[in-house]
């Protein structure tokens, strides 16, 4: 079995300066070894907090009591500037009605219609990347590339290319100044408080509005469309009948860019890479794409490929693109037996859930088989979140999954993949990314 890159946790709860250091750096560094060891491990740095990475503290949270546990405080500051009110943050009825007005976009009918979308645009990013010849190369950019082009055709079907290059740009740059955590972040200051991050990244903020802004108006002014999330936008109203406002829709907007491209970009730079490592791994999945590819049309490859989305699955576990769920306790509790008072923080580290010693055999090692059939019957549901749980379970889940297995069977069909240095370690911000990228050696077959 192999090992691939992990974090190796501090053996007791960091002290309060320890863990703002190092959470500035990587929050994965700042989760205790109990953590990975126990149902709830608790402790007290500026607040109170709880880190629960066990399958029934996630459900109780998640799906039992999630009226009781909003969006923390800290996560509404860092995303504020631009998701504001979206159905990303919002509580209550205000996420009711958003949640119920987009969910139609997102059902599995709808999805398979962009799976000739998916091919085509991976068979092209292929094609350029060929035409450099074998060699080393950072994977992460191409594979970004390709899912926010398919992501675009998604919620905005007549985007144009050259839009879609600048909108990526300017989404990179606002990804890596959000990625700059500050150590107020970590205090309890109002979220109507702007980050000191939030001024150097003002530019690129407006810059996002407005081109937001002449997707919306150019929709509004008649550009043809079709039925894509841009309309089902434009199409809601509110439990008064009133149309969703333009800051709102912009936020929307703004949040299924960032939610639809950077957790496909990310599970399938990973699943790459762990393929790179695992060669048996990676003739396996060749071998099922090849004859995948040839037997079915685009419209049906979703049916198919179940090795190759035990892989992703894998690499999802191994990596989930969002390693840590925060919520604030709205009133007194109680989770796993351990007393919750009202106020204090409760962390759901996924990273932790899916390493957990009591849910996994060997946790730290890749092994896509944990995902077939025989082994997943009788799994708890809430060991496995990378998409997270309960009625706030990501939209783009089914999505997600189909553009990684489809993008994953269709680079493996045509290119061979092997490690190179350095090494990607997990780095959790906002996202779990791999630092300094995912270098591998390509070449074509």
């Amino acid at each position: 079995m192999i090992t691939p890159p992990h974090v190796v946790p501090p053996k007791r709860p960091l002290s309060m300066l320890a863990a703002l250091r190092t959470g500035r750096r990587n929050i994965l560094e700042t989760i205790p070894a109990a953590v990975y060891e126990n149902p709830i491990v608790s402790g007290r740095t500026v607040w109170r907090w709880h880190s629960a990475a066990s399958p029934a503290a996630m459900r109780h949270v998640l799906r039992d009591r999630v009226s009781d546990y909003p969006k923390s405080r800290i996560m509404r500051r860092i995303l504020d500037p631009v998701i504001e009110k979206s159905v990303f943050v919002a509580e209550g009825e205000q996420w009711a009605w958003q949640r119920k007005a987009f969910a139609g976009a997102f059902q599995p009918r709808a999805l398979s219609a962009f799976a000739p979308l998916i091919l085509d645009e991976t068979r092209r990013a292929i094609e350029r990347l060929g035409e450099q010849g074998p060699g080393r190369t950072d994977i992460c950019p191409l594979i970004t590339g390709i899912a926010f082009k398919i992501i675009s055709r998604t919620i905005v079907s007549a985007a144009e290319e050259t839009e879609e290059l600048a909108f990526q740009r300017l989404f990179t740059a606002y990804l890596d100044g959000l990625a700059r955590i500050s150590v107020l972040d970590f205090f309890n200051l109002p979220v109507g408080i702007r980050r000191v991050v939030d001024f150097s990244n003002r530019p690129t903020i407006r810059a996002i509005k407005r081109h937001m802004d002449r997707i919306i108006d150019q929709r509004r002014g008649g550009r043809e469309g079709s039925d894509d999330f841009l309309q089902s936008l434009l199409d809601a109203r509110d439990p008064d009948g009133r149309p969703m406002g333009r800051t709102l829709m912009r936020s929307n907007l703004f949040a299924f860019f960032f939610a639809g491209h950077e957790t496909t970009a990310l599970a399938l730079s990973w699943a790459l890479y762990l393929c790179a490592l695992d060669r048996t791994v990676q003739d396996r999945v060749r071998q099922e794409a090849k004859s995948v590819l040839a037997a079915s049309s685009a419209d049906t490859l979703n049916d198919g490929l179940a090795y190759t989305q035990q892989v992703v699955e894998e690499a999802l576990r191994l990596y989930p693109p969002a390693g840590m769920i925060v919520r604030n306790a709205a009133r007194d509790d109680e989770v796993c037996g351990r007393r919750i008072r009202r106020g204090d923080y409760v962390f759901l580290p996924i990273y932790a859930l899916h390493r957990h010693h009591d849910c996994w055999e060997r946790p730290d090692t890749f092994d896509p088989d944990r995902f077939s059939a025989s082994r997943t019957a009788d799994r708890d549901r809430f060991q496995f979140l990378p998409f997270g749980a309960g009625p706030r379970i990501c939209l783009g889940a089914s999505l997600a999954i189909m553009q990684a297995k489809i993008i994953l069977a269709t680079v493996l069909s045509r290119l061979s993949v092997t490690p190179a240095s350095p090494q990607p370690q997990p780095q959790l911000i906002v996202t779990l990314r791999p630092k300094d990228g995912i270098h591998l050696e390509v070449k074509p077959l």
